[in-house]
């Protein structure tokens, strides 16, 4: 009696399989950590001016809204809005940071680590959110 012989399984073989995201599904996922660390930041901002409050309400809405379409059914015109969305958020904390926004801040404030890497991360979304506009592009 002769025993089979198989060769015994590599390890790590499942690393050299490529794990494939859609972009749209990235997007959604920058939309949802942002509407998280402006969720969490609504309470601190409400100390300084109830108008940066709002505007912090206003963006983690507009965010989660955007984080769900994007995963649910992304379309063109939604990727343009969250792209606008996420650039333009990226772009009020970056001006709050230099010379301040009239209404919601009359003095600029330092950066900060979390504000840098939220920002960061919205670009990074915006991005995303241009790239699969055309899915062919992407392969």
């Amino acid at each position: 009696m002769t025993l089979p012989t198989t060769t015994p399984p590599r390890p790590f073989a499942l690393a050299r399989r490529r794990i494939v995201v859609p972009a749209a599904d990235l997007t959604a996922l920058a939309c949802a950590v942002s509407a998280g660390v402006h969720g969490a930041l609504i309470g601190p901002h409400l100390e300084e001016s109830e108008a940066m409050a709002v505007a912090f309400v206003v963006a983690t809405v507009a965010l989660a809204l955007a984080a769900v379409g994007e995963a649910m059914a992304p379309t063109p015109w939604l990727s343009v809005a969250t792209a606008a969305l996420l650039a333009g958020t990226a772009a009020a904390y970056l001006l709050a940071r230099t010379t301040g926004i009239p209404v919601l801040t009359a003095h600029p404030e330092p950066f900060d680590a979390l504000g840098v890497a939220t920002s960061a991360l919205e670009l990074v979304g915006a991005v995303l959110a241009l790239v699969h506009l055309n899915p062919r592009r992407n392969r």
